[in-house]
């Protein structure tokens, strides 16, 4: 049985206690979570057949219910009519405005994205870079299963064409940028992306991560050549998972949430996940427009930066295989690999012809 105290909860009083201290209940009205054939899932693996959600959600929560199923809470049909499995879980509540994030797991890696998360979002709070989402609450410290509830947001449009999804990522953009000067930006040689005592790589590397031997020579020098480089890239406190889908403009202002993977690390992977857009040479210019300004004679072009990610992002085929062999069939499979192959070995010729030593 769950703690008083946990995010998503099994007893009706446990709820209506959070819930009444919050200020959004009255009364004895109570949420549920109704059956997984009613609520309504998305699932990060793609759309695919409701039974293959079904198994998702009780293969991932089962452990947090009685009987391996969801299972109502209270008498009154209040639902969390949308479930969101991703790294994480949320349950949203419309009518309430409200937003419930809260662990697959309960170990401490999970506890502690949590953590990073809030405590980056009240630091993001204090300045004016950009908006994040309010937090109503949070259980992450002492909970048995660590919870944060937000305040829900409601975007001023759908991110669906790509001229959407362009102004999404240039607001994100710009109020990254401004956040990184303020936790200070230093430069650093890019070898501890694929080796951290800038040991090259071998052939025998390559054969670990999945690659056939007519590959290894475009790849190798590629790779060795980031190892071996004495030019930089810039370096600060990062998100972590900057694409789109972590962003809402809301009243013509960018909210950037999903915070637990904020690190300091390379920019250009905030960088890198920005420029997946169609449209990306104006993000690709801004970022430019930003390292001449702050950069040195010895910064990395943001071109060839974004080579070095694209390799850094797909190199391990051995994962990449498993992930996909997961969630499509073996045609699917082949065709995503072949793509991911394919954008590694171009990025690895413009490094070969692109980078300095």
């Amino acid at each position: 049985m769950l703690k008083n105290n946990s995010g998503i909860y099994l007893k009706a009083e446990n709820l209506h206690n959070v819930l009444t201290n919050l200020g959004y209940i009255e009364n004895r009205t109570n949420f549920f979570i109704n059956s997984p054939l009613r609520t309504q899932i998305a699932y990060i693996a793609g759309r695919k057949k409701i039974t293959f959600y079904e198994k998702s959600i009780l293969k991932r929560i089962s452990r947090f219910f009685y009987n391996k199923k969801l299972i109502k809470i209270g008498l009154y049909k209040i639902h969390a009519n949308h479930v969101l499995i991703t790294n994480n879980i949320l349950a949203f509540y419309p009518k309430q405005q409200l937003v419930c994030k809260f662990s697959r797991e309960t170990g401490t890696r999970d506890k502690n994205n949590l953590i990073t998360e809030v405590e980056t979002i009240e630091m993001a709070n204090k300045l004016s870079f950009f908006q994040t989402p309010k937090i109503i609450k949070n259980e992450i410290y002492n909970a048995q299963l660590p919870s944060v509830w937000y305040e829900m947001l409601l975007p001023d449009f759908s991110l669906k064409s790509n001229k959407q999804k362009e102004k999404a990522a240039i607001k994100m953009l710009s109020g990254l940028l401004p956040w990184y000067e303020y936790h200070g930006v230093i430069y650093k040689e890019p070898y501890s992306l694929f080796s951290e005592n800038r040991k090259p790589w071998s052939t025998n590397t390559l054969n670990t991560l999945g690659w056939n031997a007519e590959d290894h020579e475009i790849l190798l020098n590629a790779v060795n050549k980031i190892i071996m480089t004495s030019y930089n890239m810039p370096y600060s406190l990062i998100h972590g998972d900057a694409s789109i889908r972590n962003c809402m403009i809301v009243n013509g202002n960018v909210t950037i949430f999903d915070w637990e993977k904020s690190k300091y690390g390379f920019i250009v992977r905030d960088i890198y996940k920005l420029l997946q857009q169609p449209n990306y040479k104006e993000l690709l210019t801004i970022y430019s427009n930003w390292n001449s300004k702050n950069g040195n004679n010895k910064t990395i072009p943001p071109d060839v930066q974004n080579y070095i990610l694209t390799i850094h992002s797909n190199y391990n085929l051995v994962k990449r295989r498993k992930y996909y062999e997961e969630r499509f069939d073996k045609n699917t499979c082949e065709k995503k690999l072949n793509i991911k192959k394919q954008l590694v070995l171009d990025a690895s010729k413009n490094i070969n012809e692109l980078l300095s030593i």
